[in-house]
């Protein structure tokens, strides 16, 4: 007669089956929708970063390398801000594969991630099938087509919650992938001390002291790092926290939390695993952080901001999920239908693919159209603007354009970043005997275009272009005499 642990090890050979059957179609419809170009600020920073790499520097002050979006210049150097675990991710990739390859980058590591899910749900008894939760989370499948630092941090902060459950050196491994999550994302190493102490109340008071350690030794690395790049210890240098964003974030996240995935806010407290308070000390302590940050991403229609609104909580989503998952395998032995759900399984889980399937293209469908206007409008101005021209733009091109690794037209670059920046016009000055141009790229139908372009397109009398991509206007400086 079969065991009944005899029952569920052969249950779970099935769900894994299908999991990785679910794993195989998602990479399938990525593949068909692959990203034909980054859209985000942030991706171009990481790409930015991954490139100098490739051509053997730290800095594009004292090279041929040309003006490179997202850098700045720090102690007289033409740096990257930017964390350097999510450019080490896509390097390989683009030093050897070159541009179009870095979202595979993005998509292993997505796959990755809900491996590393499922592996978690099943040492705790739960069926790997949940990790399909990750799989086709909208807001993780969404960024999972982008070269965004948010998901690989989360894999890693995954990674120590498993090691929770390691008989050796737990502490340590925890520690360690928890430092190794901060590479990526800095604010991942909030939740050291807050692990260090479920260790120590779990009466693991020896791995609470090693959870530390294995932390301190990736954070020296971190530290290192920062002062070969900028000469201190934070290389962050944009983030911002204060009491007076919490009811901004809160009515952000709380909708997106309660109706995305119902309820999905509640979870941690009816997670009955043993791994409870260790899955708490990473997702709620990296939640009330965010509360308190500057900004939360945001979109126009309320659907798509449920999903957009989360891509910060990327980083603690997973886990958040495992919980969610636990708690909701409960809810068919609550409500009694156990034995209809045990009974009709493989007909629910393959209904429940399909309309996660159909989910992903609906998604992919509409992102990548996104991507593709994109990529039209940086067409469009290589067709209209000579090579190395100088080109002033706004961020909305200059992410493009200041990207040399995803093969923009070559221009030289001026971007006007932000309303209280000095914007360098001593390159227009130099340019005044040759032809340039403005060329300003919308990210919302009522962004005006900023008054520094007014000005100049009056002072030197700029021709406008006829352009066709949404947005986009091109403007033309005739040489003087």
């Amino acid at each position: 007669m079969e065991t009944v642990t005899e029952n569920k090890t052969r249950m779970f050979k099935r769900d894994w089956r299908a999991l990785l059957l679910a794993i195989a179609l998602f990479a399938g419809v990525y593949i068909y929708y692959y990203p034909p170009i980054h859209g985000i600020d942030d991706e171009a920073g990481y790409i930015n970063l991954a490139y100098i790499w490739a051509n053997g520097t730290t800095s594009t002050t004292g090279t041929e390398l040309p003006k490179l979006y997202d850098f700045e210049k720090v102690n007289g150097r033409e740096i990257s801000w930017r964390s350097p675990g999510r450019a080490a991710a896509l390097f390989p990739f683009l030093a050897i594969f070159g541009g179009e390859s870095i979202f595979i980058s993005s998509l292993l590591i997505h796959l990755l991630t809900t491996l590393v899910a499922a592996g978690l749900l099943q040492r705790n008894e739960r069926s790997p099938l949940w990790a399909l939760l990750i799989l086709f989370h909208p807001t993780l499948m969404l960024y999972s087509r982008t070269v965004m630092s948010d998901e690989l941090g989360a894999m890693f902060l995954l990674l120590a919650l498993s090691a929770v459950t390691f008989k050796r050196n737990s502490g340590l491994w925890a520690g360690s992938f928890i430092g190794l999550a901060a590479l990526a994302r800095l604010h991942a190493a909030f939740a050291v001390p807050f692990v260090a102490a479920a260790f120590w109340f779990d009466g693991r008071r020896k791995q609470a002291v090693w959870t530390v350690f294995g932390a301190s030794v990736i954070g020296g690395l971190i530290i290192a790092y920062n002062y070969v790049i900028v000469g201190s210890p934070i290389l962050y240098l944009h983030a911002g926290f204060a009491a007076e964003f919490l009811p901004a974030r809160l009515a952000a996240y709380i909708p997106a939390l309660l109706i995305l995935f119902p309820l999905q806010l509640f979870s941690p407290i009816f997670d009955d695993t043993r791994i409870r308070w260790y899955s708490r000390s990473i997702a709620v302590s990296i939640f009330v952080l965010l509360l308190f940050y500057v900004w939360n991403d945001s979109a126009l229609g309320f659907l798509e901001n449920l999903v957009v609104s989360q891509r910060l909580l990327i980083l603690i989503l997973p886990i958040w999920l495992i919980s969610y998952a636990v708690w909701i395998e409960r809810i068919p032995v609550i409500l009694r239908l156990d034995k209809f759900v045990i009974g009709n399984k493989k007909a629910l889980v393959t209904a429940a693919c399909c309309g996660l399937l159909i989910l992903q293209v609906a998604i992919f469908k509409k992102h990548q159209e996104h991507l593709l206007d994109f990529r039209g409008a940086i067409d469009e101005v290589a067709a209209l603007v000579p090579a190395r021209s100088l080109v002033v733009t706004n961020r909305g091109m200059g992410k493009f354009l200041g990207t040399p690794a995803m093969g923009p037209p070559p221009v030289e670059l001026v971007v006007d970043n932000f309303p209280d920046d000095d914007l360098d016009e001593g390159k227009i000055n130099a340019a005044s005997g040759q032809t340039w141009f403005i060329v300003f790229l919308k990210k919302t139908e009522d962004q005006l275009m900023p008054p520094t372009f007014d000005r100049l397109i009056l002072q030197h009398n700029m021709k406008r272009l006829q352009t066709t991509s949404p947005g986009l206007f091109v403007y033309r400086a005739e040489p003087r005499n």
